[in-house]
């Protein structure tokens, strides 16, 4: 049987208006009569006009196919049990349009306890949904962060005390979370630097702004660890409530750093005292260059010196082609050719050259021996192998050969 849905009448404008400001909806089902009565609400909850008619079965067809063998169930359940019942499901909209609705279901009685009034609200709760996932997603967002993050990530209050930590910092120091919390931050840096901790932790909550420094932190067994610290001021409706902290173990970083501080050290030391010239060029030009080099070369300095401007020309372009064959890692070593001083005077070299990367760019590195005196022992030895020592004139064994 076909049932006309008429418009409650309700309680005039007012009730409409209220019903409107809610976004919620009345309805009431009439036993005696077979008759139902939405509120203008209803209808607009449902997206639909008030000139149909349908089953009474049909009523659930409006409802998410996911949630409506469910609903169905719960209502007569209710019905059958003639008790009250809340509830909270997906409808569509004849436009495809998934809303979201809580309906609470009352009855009244006759007097021999029989239903002759079904009586219900619905309210749209759409969009306090969409805001509650999205405040769900949100939060689950910012969780991970903080939970999965590498660094120590934590909360304190405006007095410096802990609120919240992550897994992190407890690994860093060793200290259970229930341990850390409601503890001031003060007892796990080292005492040489409290002040200056302390003076940032101030700083970001008088300046409002985020402060950086390093630090030294105590862990539970006692070790010192040096620590950068990030303290974010938390800034809510205007009014500053606390101070999140990121902090880094960059122990074994200085470690590592004063390390390569020494190593560069004690090797810039032997480059710079070496007997042999070092040079490092990149696209032509020396980009540096041991005090032997330029020396060598009768320069103050050879930096900004284009590579071809030290190479003798008759040998320039041969150097020039065999060192650009080399690739990155490949060596030409005891390359022996001329090289041209400051004031052109003419000296013999020897060059260990080597293609490398740079600072992020392919460089040749070399390594430059001064055999000129060499050179001209070798060519005295040669010319004495074939004239006399005395004279001068050439001797037998030029004759022979």
């Amino acid at each position: 049987m076909e049932q006309n849905i008429t418009r409650g009448k309700g309680n005039g404008n007012s009730f409409d208006i209220v019903q409107k400001i809610d976004n919620l909806g009345y309805w009431e089902f009439d036993h005696a009569r077979n008759q139902a009565a939405w509120s203008n609400q209803m209808f607009r909850i449902y997206g639909l006009n008030s000139d149909f008619s349908m089953k009474q079965d049909d009523f659930f067809n409006l409802v998410h196919p996911e949630d409506r063998e469910r609903v169905k169930r719960q209502f007569y359940i209710a019905v059958e049990s003639k008790t009250e019942c809340a509830q909270e499901y997906r409808i569509i909209r004849p436009n495809g349009e998934v809303r979201y609705v809580v309906e609470h279901i009352t009855f009244k009685f006759d007097m021999g306890n029989e239903i002759t009034l079904t009586i219900g609200t619905i309210q749209d709760v759409t969009e306090n949904k969409n805001l509650q996932h999205r405040l769900t997603v949100e939060e689950q967002h910012y969780k991970s962060i903080f939970e999965n993050n590498p660094d120590a990530v934590f909360s304190l209050d405006v007095n410096g005390r802990f609120l919240s930590c992550n897994s992190a910092l407890e690994q860093m120091f060793g200290y259970s979370r229930d341990e850390i919390i409601a503890g001031h931050f003060d007892h796990f840096v080292h005492a040489e630097c409290l002040g200056r901790t302390n003076h940032f932790f101030e700083e970001t909550v008088r300046t409002l702004t985020p402060q950086n420094f390093d630090t030294t932190g105590i862990t539970k067994n006692g070790q010192t660890i040096e620590v950068n610290v990030t303290n974010i001021p938390i800034i809510i409706n205007h009014e500053l409530i606390g101070v999140y902290g990121i902090a880094k173990d960059i122990t074994q970083k200085n470690r590592i750093e004063q390390s390569l501080r020494e190593a560069e050290l004690k090797y810039r030391s032997i480059i710079e005292q070496s007997i042999v010239g070092i040079f490092v060029a990149q696209k032509n030009s020396f980009v540096y260059t041991n005090e032997q080099l330029d020396k060598m070369l009768g320069y103050e300095s050879l930096i900004g010196i284009d590579v071809a401007d030290a190479l003798h020309i008759d040998e320039r372009e041969a150097v020039v082609s065999q060192v650009m064959l080399l690739t990155e890692g490949e060596s030409l070593p005891n390359f022996c050719h001329r090289a041209i001083k400051r004031d052109g005077t003419v000296i013999h070299c020897e060059v260990h050259y080597n293609r490398v990367s740079h600072l992020g760019e392919t460089a040749i590195i070399g390594i430059v021996l001064d055999i000129t005196e060499r050179s001209k022992a070798q060519e005295l030895n040669q010319y004495l192998a074939y004239h006399d020592y005395l004279t001068e004139l050439p001797n037998r064994r030029l004759f022979e050969e």
